[in-house]
């Protein structure tokens, strides 16, 4: 399966998801082990693991005590991500020139979910600096609808009259919120 959610704790121990296209599971690997990789694993590798599955007892859920990690070839998603980056380099889409953000805007348009902590945090970061009026557009994050609802909205808020925008995202694992990749939604911020 592919590597996700890969945490390289502080204690040598990593945490992480091994997921495929139909699944995926919780994976702890003490730093025992890992101290005998033979190569570094990162977000999005593909790999082969062997291990054990057993129940956390704290949380009563299944998971993978690994004890070896082999390397099965990078991680589909991030290939698909490198060639789509490529592809728009070559186009010319990321060498547009960066508009100017208004330094007192009167209005902010926000693009992004409306119950997420993201909505928060923005509207109280703006509050501290500056008195604005912020409208929401809510728009879906993540899965499959994801792009079209990004894009729908981000096109409703830049024929508003809002004179700055902000496409936000919360944190949260990449195959979670790879709607903020899609080349529908880049190519739309690019024709703003």
């Amino acid at each position: 399966g592919e590597i996700s959610n890969l945490n390289k704790h502080y204690t040598g121990h990593y945490y992480f998801t091994l997921k495929d296209q139909n699944s995926k599971v919780s994976c702890m690997m003490f730093s025992t082990y890992v101290n005998r990789l033979k190569k570094e694993i990162n977000n999005g590798d593909e790999v082969l693991i062997f291990g054990k599955v057993s129940v956390y007892d704290k949380l009563g859920t299944y998971q993978i005590y690994v004890y070896n990690i082999e390397p099965f070839g990078q991680g589909k998603y991030l290939l698909e991500l490198e060639e789509l980056k490529k592809r728009l380099y070559s186009e010319g889409i990321f060498n547009k020139p960066k508009k100017k953000i208004n330094q007192y805007p009167k209005k902010i348009a926000v693009i992004t979910s409306s119950t997420g902590a993201a909505i928060q945090d923005i509207k109280h970061a703006i509050s501290l600096r500056w008195p604005c009026i912020i409208n929401v557009y809510p728009c879906l994050v993540q899965g499959i609808e994801a792009p079209k609802s990004i894009i729908s909205q981000l096109r409703k808020a830049d024929s508003s009259d809002a004179d700055t925008l902000i496409l936000a995202r919360g944190g949260g694992a990449n195959e979670d919120l790879k709607a903020f990749n899609d080349e529908g939604v880049v190519r739309c911020c690019y024709g703003l």
